[in-house]
């Protein structure tokens, strides 16, 4: 934080001007291993203050104490100007990196998103970023405004990295936001460091081909575009399946998952849902919104290449050199035959490879992802089940109670009049209930043909069948009633054909000849069912010798 709380009491207590009580305005500091130029009229002091350092006594300070201070405070050189309004820190603490001229544009992002995590925590609004390069290094320039607690400050720094060490130069002013003329001072103050240690060259460039990406769970397909790679998870992430960074921006990164979403429905849903339609549109905003985990309207719907996604601005959680940073990030989402498909893309529009982002969600092929099962089978299994299901529902509402008041509970048929009167009042009850249930599903209404087709089969069944009293009569006529027919069969009416006597002449009675028993008893053709006349060897339709006959030259003694 800033020195002036720590101060400002000894100065006031001083009546002695401030002046720059240095020889001159160029300070070498050794421990961050630069030399720097203030100009102007400012009071400063290094790590190597002397005991008897005037400035020591106008602030009321030790040697010790002060050093104390700035060793808290990281600081190697602090000035005021004679106002106290404007205090110069340049402030040194080591980081794993080596040099930020050798950042790519991704990385020194990175680096303000921690330095803005680190404002922020501090209660310090972090206004603006962008960065500067001189011809000694590459700086990250940040304007700041906070409050540290005895006034409001407003601020501007300049933050490099050379030989493992984060050095940092801010200007902060006390009587409002800084003025152009303060903040070309603090440039100009920039602009003539001098560091020790060589400026590193920037990394070269490594150009890679395209390359097809395919996805063995899902058998998705794309494109990964020319200077992309893929590389390994630095940890294990459940929803992440493949990552690509960039390489001629270190630090930039592309993101692919893919989720089985059909796997996870019950094996209802599933018969209702087959496979293969279900995607995008078989599902609502507010329903995908919910499965991602955003809200409704932070979605919007684009097309690419034919086909809809669902595009989200979000944030990416990265690790720079060890500490978590949050990145806005670009994601496109889609469901297709089950899966659903996530890009994301490590930044936003303004991205200079966006346009990668966009030619890789561009070449994604899902024609792979369907497999051996095509959408013409399972429309038609779902046209079956559909039609079965409608059917059960209607056999349900038009038919089921008729059916079991009359074969469970009456178990026995109806008059015709009383039948009639039931089948149409319960035709209208089924009518209404039918409509309404359409109406709840789909908004339709019921086929008024269907009441006049279920009520005469309501009616039908209703009617179906014989009173107990005339099958038991019924029965017992069945049960007497073939043996006489069996009889006349048997015996050509034999009581009407008895062998009659003949008286001849001579008064002798002679006996009619009557022909033989089984010649008698078959009336029908064995093989062709056709009626014989009695005494027939052969059936006179299809030449069939008859059974239980004898040829006539047989027949002969």
């Amino acid at each position: 934080m800033a020195f002036k709380k720590w101060i400002l009491c000894g100065l006031l207590c001083c009546a002695l001007p401030l002046v720059a009580l240095a020889e001159n305005d160029i300070y070498y500091l050794d421990e961050p291993g630069l030399t720097i130029e203030l100009g102007g009229d400012f009071m400063a002091f290094t790590r190597g203050v002397q005991e008897d350092d005037p400035n020591l006594t106008k602030i009321g300070l030790s040697r010790e104490e002060f050093l104390s201070l700035m060793r808290e405070q990281n600081a190697y050189l602090v000035a005021w100007d004679e106002s106290l309004d404007k205090e110069l820190l340049v402030s040194v603490v080591e980081v794993p990196a080596n040099d930020l001229n050798q950042f790519s544009d991704t990385q020194t992002g990175f680096l303000l998103a921690i330095i803005k995590g680190i404002y922020e925590n501090a209660g310090i609004d972090f206004l603006q970023s962008d960065t500067y390069s001189t011809k000694q290094a590459k700086f990250a320039r940040v304007q700041f405004a906070g409050d540290d607690g005895i006034e409001a400050f407003y601020g501007l720094q300049y933050v490099t990295i050379r030989d493992g060490k984060l050095i940092n130069i801010a200007l902060r002013s006390y009587d409002g936001p800084l003025r152009a003329s303060q903040k070309g001072f603090l440039q100009r103050i920039v602009d003539r460091v001098v560091f020790d240690a060589p400026l590193k060259p920037e990394p070269e460039p490594v150009r890679t081909p395209a390359f097809l990406f395919t996805d063995p769970t899902s058998g998705i397909a794309f494109t990964v575009p020319a200077n992309w790679q893929e590389e390994p998870m630095t940890e294990e992430r459940e929803y992440l399946d493949a990552k690509f960074v960039s390489t001629l921006d270190a630090g930039l990164s592309m993101f692919y998952s893919c989720a089985d979403l059909w796997s996870e429905l019950s094996e209802a849903e599933k018969s209702l849902l087959p496979r293969a339609l279900c995607d995008s549109s078989a599902f609502t905003g507010a329903e995908i919104a919910r499965i991602l985990g955003y809200a409704e309207d932070e979605f919007s719907v684009v097309s690419i290449a034919g086909d809809q996604y669902y595009s989200v601005q979000t944030v990416l959680l990265e690790t720079f050199y060890g500490i978590p940073v949050e990145v806005p990030a670009t994601m496109m989402a889609r469901i297709e035959n089950g899966y659903l498909f996530l890009f994301q893309f490590a930044g936003t529009k303004d991205n200079a490879h966006y346009n990668d982002f966009h030619a890789l969600v561009n070449s994604v092929d899902f024609s792979g992802v369907h497999g051996n099962e095509t959408l013409e089978e399972d429309l038609t299994r779902l046209y079956w089940i559909e039609i079965l299901f409608d059917l059960v529902v209607t056999i349900a509402i038009y038919s089921l109670p008729i059916l079991l008041y009359r074969y469970v509970i009456r178990r026995r048929p109806m008059g015709r009049r009383k039948a009639k009167r039931v089948a149409i009042v319960y035709g209208a009850v089924a009518f209404v209930a039918m409509s309404c249930l359409i109406a709840y599903i789909n908004g339709g209404s019921a086929a008024i043909g269907a009441v006049f087709l279920w009520s005469w089969v309501n009616y039908k069944a209703l009617t179906s069948g014989k009173k107990r009293g005339q099958s038991r009569a019924r029965s017992t006529r069945a049960k007497v009633r073939p043996q006489g027919a069996q009889a006349r069969e048997a015996f050509g009416n034999s009581a009407r054909s008895a062998p009659a006597q003949k008286t001849h002449a001579g008064g002798t009675n002679v006996a009619r000849k009557m022909p033989p028993f089984r010649e008698a008893i078959v009336v029908f053709c064995h093989k062709c069912g056709n009626r014989l006349a009695p005494g027939s060897a052969f059936c006179n339709r299809c030449g069939a010798q008859v059974i239980g006959t004898a040829s006539r030259q047989e027949r002969q003694p």
